[in-house]
């Protein structure tokens, strides 16, 4: 992309540069990730029996497992229908949110989302990447964006309302 559009707007932009049923959405720093990860993420949705199919990481590290246990709709890991993901209203722009404004969205429209546990799979942590200081502070506004799309999202709210009214 020629300009930052955030996570949520590259994951737009390569959703509608495919014509693919199924978008299928990876963090691109993970450690331990398998074919056979893979298609555990794919296959529930390629066989319509969830709208929305998220991968929890188990077994790779104790931080992230913990955080995944806590926190699993943040988790990068995700395969989804593509039909659905470009409804998303106003993805662009998201960054670290998007994965929880997408969690909203779903559960707002009663779409069905199911989780697969990534044994052995793990992702390298900010303060590895960027050291520690920086590392704790994209942490610190990576959780900031987050809560901001927890706490708000009315936009989402408001969208599967009006999907509602046009039944």
């Amino acid at each position: 992309l020629e300009q930052n559009v955030g996570k949520g707007g590259a994951m737009r932009a390569g959703a509608k540069s495919t014509d693919a049923d199924i978008a299928l959405f990876l963090d691109a720093d993970l450690i331990g990730m398998t074919g056979e990860h893979v298609d555990a993420i794919v296959k529930p949705v390629l066989e319509g029996r969830t709208d929305m199919n998220v991968g929890v990481f188990r077994g790779g590290r104790k931080i992230t497992d913990l955080a995944q246990i806590i926190t699993p709709f943040i988790s990068g890991q995700r395969a989804l229908r593509r039909d659905i993901f470009l409804q998303l209203p106003e993805s662009d722009g998201v960054r670290s949110g998007i994965e929880v404004a997408l969690s909203k969205f779903f559960r707002a429209n009663g779409l069905k989302i199911s989780t697969v546990t990534l044994n052995g799979c793990t992702h390298v942590m900010k303060e590895e990447k960027l050291g520690f200081m920086r590392g704790f502070a994209a942490r610190i506004k990576m959780y900031y964006e987050i809560s901001k799309i927890l706490l708000d999202g009315r936009t989402i709210i408001r969208h599967a309302l009006n999907r509602q009214k046009a039944r």
